[in-house]
């Protein structure tokens, strides 16, 4: 397993988000995590970065306890494309990108060759190549979001957690970025793990999935498993339809324009 939690509790200023939570994430294999606003999706994904330390229990990777790796050794094993990043120096795209390489890097040593042409494959493939000149602090919100995923894949790790990353791309960069995380799992036997708003979009790659409600995991599993219309319309409180759509070629979830269905004890959410 590339990651494990195991009982893990955390609250923020004592308001509990996780209690005993278990989970495990394996590699060769892409995670969505799905749920409604302030279900925990980010905070989970704080605390596999070690951003946030669990109150009690403990996570897991590559079997060893999280707490027992190094700043730049858990920069070799994860890379994170977060919800904003925010860059006030005029950096070139080329040099942002370029910073995914230097956990790899010895300290006072120039990059080698192998990591420039990992740099360059990487700005190809996430369509920022003709941006490489110009300033980070130039582009639009989202050639920057492209620029941040580009330089997480330049990081080259086997985890790869992404926090809605592709809220600010359009349909095209969306799907076209999402194609490279899964062919990192698919070839490299990475693990994936995601925030996604879009369900579609995380039924489109996604192997796998986690559905939180309240900080409490309600379905963990395959897609299939997890993306029913019994899970959705408990989680959402909106009636929900799941069918294989032949078009996407994969799953594809529709909700009823519709008044949401009552929450637990008869009350209607507001």
């Amino acid at each position: 397993m590339a990651f494990e939690l195991e009982q893990v509790c955390f609250a923020y200023r004592g308001a509990p988000v996780f209690r005993a939570v278990d989970l495990a994430f394996g590699y060769g294999r892409f995670y969505g995590i799905l749920g409604p606003n302030g279900s925990g999706k980010t905070t989970l994904l704080d605390l596999a970065c070690r951003h946030l330390e669990p109150d009690r229990g403990r996570i897991l990777l590559d079997g060893r306890p999280l707490t027992a790796y190094s700043r730049r050794q858990l920069a070799r094993k994860i890379a994170l494309v977060p919800q904003q990043y925010v860059i006030g120096f005029p950096f070139t795209v080329r040099e942002v990108v370029l910073m995914g390489r230097y956990a790899h890097l010895p300290r006072f040593t120039a990059p080698e060759k192998t990591d420039l042409e990992l740099v360059q494959q990487v700005l190809a493939e996430t369509d920022t190549l003709e941006l490489a000149r110009r300033r980070i602090t130039e582009l639009s919100g989202g050639e920057r979001q492209r620029v941040v995923f580009a330089r997480a894949l330049a990081q080259d790790t086997p985890v790869l957690i992404l926090d809605e990353a592709t809220a600010n791309l359009d349909i095209n960069h969306a799907l076209g970025l999402m194609r490279c995380v899964a062919r990192r799992v698919a070839e490299k036997n990475c693990c994936a793990v995601a925030v996604f708003q879009d369900i579609n979009l995380a039924a489109a790659f996604c192997s796998h999935m986690v559905l939180l409600e309240r900080g409490k995991v309600v379905a963990a599993g395959s897609k299939h498993e997890v993306l029913t219309a019994s899970n959705l319309e408990r989680v959402f409180r909106v009636p929900a339809r799941v069918r294989h759509d032949d078009f996407a070629g994969t799953l594809q979830v529709v909700f009823a324009h519709a008044e949401r269905i009552p929450a637990a004890g008869g009350q209607k959410p507001c």
